[in-house]
């Protein structure tokens, strides 16, 4: 079993991989991430229910079946199966690693509830629209006038409120959404005080639409940005732990240090790929320089 913090690791690498993809997983996705093989069927299985309860829908997978009156824990398209002296359901450290996690996550949330909460009694200065004022300002601001602009970006600063609510849990704290959403806004409203070719003038609804599409546009940039970040991050994390468990392997092969060039030969990966990777770890990898003999 992988100690906690290496669990803890992989766990978060799976979530955000799952997130990165509309909050979808393959079963195969998760045993390359987590190297199933130091866990027991059941253990997996626990993971795949902690990921169910986080709205994570993981392809492949089918939980809480009952067969012959017998309750069976988690069967799986390959009908995995354990041997009779399968260790215990899940150790103890990776209990407290599931409930580490579910614990960090929950001060997430009640964090970002609080910050909701005091923004939005910030807002509460801001004084509430009369009818007709949306489309007069619209006009207004059309015709260059700022002073339009300054009371339609307040008009509108619940509202970027409400689209970060909707773009909870993918995994930007939502201060930093609204941070984006209000940027957004701002851009919109220039856009429209400067007559940008691609703002809308067919009717007041037209524009209105537009300046909520481009809230939802600043708000999903950052959002996909992040995510090809972790995404990238975690191919490398990938690597990293396959160039490890071949040194080892080779290490253990041969009696000592295996070369570059028989990594390069084991692997089948480019020299300079496995140079690359192992300077990102190279407190944890290390190889020969004597490239002589093999």
């Amino acid at each position: 079993m992988q100690d906690k913090e290496n669990f803890l690791a992989m766990l978060a690498a799976i979530v955000d991989l799952a997130k990165a993809q509309d909050n979808i997983i393959t079963m195969d996705e998760i045993k390359e991430l987590l190297d199933d093989s130091a866990f027991t069927a059941e253990q997996m299985g626990h993971v795949y229910e902690y990921l169910a309860a986080n709205q994570i829908r993981i392809q492949g997978y089918i939980r809480n079946i009952k067969a012959n009156d017998e309750d069976v824990n988690i069967t799986s398209i390959d009908n995995a199966t354990e041997s009779d002296n399968e260790q215990e359901y899940l150790d103890e450290e990776s209990k407290k690693a599931l409930h580490e996690l579910k614990e960090r996550e929950e001060r997430f949330e009640k964090e970002e509830a609080s910050y909701i909460k005091m923004y939005l009694e910030d807002l509460e200065a801001i004084c509430p629209k009369v009818d007709g004022e949306m489309n007069m300002l619209i006009n207004s601001l059309r015709k260059g006038n700022r002073s339009a602009k300054e009371r339609l970006l307040e008009l509108h600063l619940r509202e970027v409120v409400d689209i970060a609510r909707s773009y909870r849990g993918k995994g930007l704290f939502v201060g930093d959404l609204i941070q984006e959403g209000n940027i957004g806004l701002m851009t919109a409203l220039e856009e429209i005080c400067t007559g940008a070719n691609r703002v809308p003038t067919e009717s007041i609804p037209d524009t209105l639409e537009y300046i909520v599409n481009r809230i939802r546009e600043s708000m999903e940039f950052v959002i996909h940005e992040q995510q090809d970040d972790k995404i990238l991050e975690n191919r490398i994390v990938e690597k990293i732990n396959f160039i490890s468990s071949c040194v080892k392997d080779l290490a253990e092969e041969f009696g000592r240090e295996a070369t570059l060039d028989e990594l390069v030969e084991f692997t089948k990966l480019e020299k300079s790929e496995i140079a690359d990777i192992m300077e990102l770890a190279k407190d944890a990898l290390s190889v020969s320089n004597d490239e002589e003999e093999k």
